[in-house]
């Protein structure tokens, strides 16, 4: 089975702390998931306010299909960049490097923004093409403070249903020093598919690895969900 999935990362001035183990953890992601034969590409975006949003579209597997990331800022024009997708038995294990922490946090704005770019990159490869099941991963460590107007919560849950009952993509929204389950219903989500976790390097690094866990099982069919159960939520709500 095919398999996209997007990873959509808070990159604002308080992840600071985390810089390295984030680096370390997407890194360590990637390289799980290389293990896995079954064909998928990625798509890991980071976002803040000080103009580094950006993300990059890689193949992994035997999938073979022309695309480009397509960056942005949260507060100007949208800006292109290219990248060429890239098999991810190709990827060096340090190829997630572009990880800055600094400014805002424009949650609503920046979800916004990649469920449009991700869909609109499917919507661009033949239908024969096109992935059978999409993953999109949210995580942040704090409150939405910065979107532009145009981008309230309601365009949030708007999108989300909308790619969740039209194309049955599964949306997971794991959030740190908030009220997640709250946030999450509003976005839409079923209780399932939101948790709690810890800004500690320990706590980031157990969530990471579990949702490759949890990748790692849907690409290979053991299972047909993302959905976390209430023991993979208390360990990620108590793992400091």
């Amino acid at each position: 089975m095919y398999t996209h999935i997007t990873m959509l990362i808070d990159e604002s001035g308080s992840m600071g702390h985390l810089q390295q183990s984030v680096i370390e953890s997407i890194q360590g992601l990637i390289k799980k998931q290389q293990d896995i034969p079954e064909p998928c590409t990625i798509t890991i975006s980071t976002f803040d306010t000080s103009g580094n949003f950006g993300n990059t579209h890689w193949n992994i597997g035997n999938t073979h299909w022309n695309n480009s990331g397509t960056g942005f800022y949260t507060t100007t024009p949208p800006r292109n960049i290219l990248r060429t997708p890239i098999r991810m038995a190709n990827i060096q294990s340090a190829s997630f490097t572009e990880y800055h922490p600094n400014g805002g946090t424009p949650l609503f704005e920046a979800i916004c923004r990649e469920v449009d770019a991700t869909g609109r990159d499917l919507a661009a490869l033949p239908a024969t093409e096109r992935p059978e099941k999409v993953i999109f991963v949210i995580m942040t460590d704090g409150a939405e403070n910065s979107s532009l107007r145009e981008y309230p919560i309601e365009e949030v849950k708007k999108r989300i249903e909308c790619q969740t009952n039209t194309y049955k993509w599964e949306f997971l929204f794991l959030g740190a020093n908030i009220d997640a389950f709250t946030l999450g219903t509003h976005f839409g989500l079923a209780a399932t598919n939101i948790s709690t976790y810890h800004t500690t390097s320990v706590g980031y690094t157990t969530t990471t690895d579990m949702l490759s866990s949890k990748m790692s099982t849907v690409r290979t069919g053991t299972a047909s969900s993302m959905s976390f159960t209430p023991d993979e939520q208390h360990q990620l709500n108590t793992t400091k």
